[in-house]
């Protein structure tokens, strides 16, 4: 699911030039399907189709958050030509990433053995809303200036 996520929202993030509306929707969504994924029944069907939808809303944003907006911060002004502050930015979103990671494997464990498996979902969930939270932000300044070229481009025609 993530492969086909990464791959599908990074071409919609692409054609719309905005990463953050694509992130947000896509962030939206896997907490839907977390909800669902944590109500399922004990069907291994089912079971590999919500694992699937969830990593599509999930991986999706995570292979472009390491990849793409990667990309795009050795394209601003004040990293273009200076390959040691790309290699640095680079640095800092993948080894965030891969600390996030591994913490979260620990606290996922910690979670399961003391609250049950629910508590994981609730735990996913409320990570999940919090990246939101966080980019909100980027998704409003985003979002308005996707509104203003969408004006300025029906004022020109």
């Amino acid at each position: 699911g993530g492969i086909i996520g990464g791959t599908l929202l990074g071409f919609i993030s692409d054609v719309l030039q905005k990463r953050a509306p694509v992130l947000a929707l896509s962030l939206f969504l896997a907490v839907g399907s977390l909800v669902g994924y944590s109500r399922s029944p004990n069907n291994k069907s089912i079971n590999a189709l919500l694992m699937t939808i969830t990593g599509f809303f999930i991986g999706g944003p995570s292979n472009m958050v390491s990849s793409a907006i990667s990309a795009d911060l050795g394209r601003q002004e004040l990293i273009q030509g200076n390959s040691e502050a790309l290699a640095t930015v680079t640095g800092i979103v993948d080894g965030t990433g891969s600390i996030g990671a591994a913490v979260g494997q620990y606290l996922v464990s910690l979670i399961q053995d003391n609250l049950g498996w629910m508590w994981v979902f609730y735990f996913f969930i409320l990570m999940t809303s919090c990246t939101i939270l966080f980019i909100l932000p980027l998704i409003v300044r985003e979002v308005f200036s996707l509104v203003q070229r969408r004006q300025a481009h029906s004022l020109n025609e």
